[in-house]
């Protein structure tokens, strides 16, 4: 008896054994079944790319100051060569057009003006290849700017977004166009509330931004303050001598130091003295063959990004216009 009691002792300890192991399993696939493993879906962000980069402060800097030198470069080519070519003009003025000195002098002429095109054409190039790196430069700041703000968000992915297509590849609606807009922002559709460009933006901004600004602007004869006339212009008499003062403001506060300082510049041939880092001008003795109108161009020093044009006219000395040409007569007069 004892050994059959045994048995059914073994047997049902068995039984138990496998009854739990089926119902561990049965638990196992209910478990999998009410609660699967799904993976977690992306969290995707949107930037509209190319605003950023028109408006990123360092590459603006950058095409500011290769446009200046550029400039530069191309005056001072015209300023060798041009004296050169009209020595040759004046030779072949002076010449018969079937003379050997009239062929030798065009042939010069020719020459000097091939080379000075070709200088200019490599000035063109490497001030393009400057901005072309530095475009690259600014696209991986950003980029890193944008991956930084995206994690710390808990985004997975961003995705580039173009809020105004027209804007960045035109306005013409044909299919050439909509097929550059879908290179650009091939995405149709997002929430407004991923969209981090202006997040991105402002954080660019205060990272790169000096947040230089011009304010408003002035100008003295002595003591005696100069009133815009009603077309906005300072009318300025012969020989007169003028302070020009622009206000500079740093992140909306009254700039100081270096931050403050300015530089001065003006356009038109004999249109009268003007310093550089003062803005302080003296008007010609008399008027300029290019006209009584002309700009005072003044940029920030540190960010000459910044800047402002003052339109100026020109007065004879008792106060009137400059006569129309061929007239003696002043306007008003």
């Amino acid at each position: 008896m004892k050994t059959a009691n045994a048995k059914l002792a073994a047997v049902a300890a068995v039984a138990l054994l496998v009854a739990g192991m089926i119902a561990g399993s049965a638990l196992t696939r209910a478990q999998a079944t009410t609660t699967p493993v799904v993976p977690e879906a992306p969290l995707t962000a949107y930037v509209d790319f190319l605003s950023l980069l028109k408006d990123h402060y360092p590459l603006k800097l950058k095409q500011v100051e290769v446009a200046m030198e550029m400039e530069k470069q191309i005056d001072d080519i015209d300023k060798r060569y041009l004296p050169l070519i009209e020595q040759q003009e004046v030779v072949k003025k002076a010449e018969k057009p079937d003379s050997r000195k009239y062929r030798q002098a065009l042939s010069k002429q020719i020459e000097l003006e091939r080379q000075r095109y070709g200088e200019k054409l490599l000035t063109e190039q490497l001030a393009q290849q400057e901005l072309r790196d530095e475009g690259i430069a600014a696209f991986d700041r950003l980029k890193r700017l944008v991956k930084d703000i995206a994690s710390e968000l808990g985004y997975s992915q961003v995705l580039n977004i173009v809020r105004d297509p027209k804007a960045a590849v035109g306005s013409k609606d044909d299919f050439e166009q909509l097929q550059q807009q879908l290179l650009i922002s091939p995405v149709l559709f997002h929430k407004a509330e991923h969209d981090l460009t202006d997040r991105v933006q402002a954080k660019a901004k205060e990272k790169w931004d000096p947040g230089i600004e011009m304010g408003d602007d002035s100008a003295k004869v002595g003591d005696t303050p100069l009133v815009k006339s009603a077309g906005g212009e300072y009318e300025i008499r012969l020989g007169q001598k003028v302070q020009f003062a622009v206000e500079v403001k740093k992140k909306g506060a009254t700039a100081t130091g270096k931050d403050a300082d300015l530089k001065w510049t003006r356009t038109g041939v004999g249109s009268g003295e003007l310093d550089e880092k003062s803005g302080a001008y003296t008007a010609p003795e008399a008027f300029p063959n290019s006209g009584d109108k002309f700009t005072v161009i003044v940029r920030s020093a540190i960010d000459p990004t910044i800047s402002k044009r003052l339109q100026i006219k020109l007065l004879d000395k008792d106060g009137n216009a400059m006569p129309a040409k061929g007239g003696t007569t002043p306007e008003g007069g």
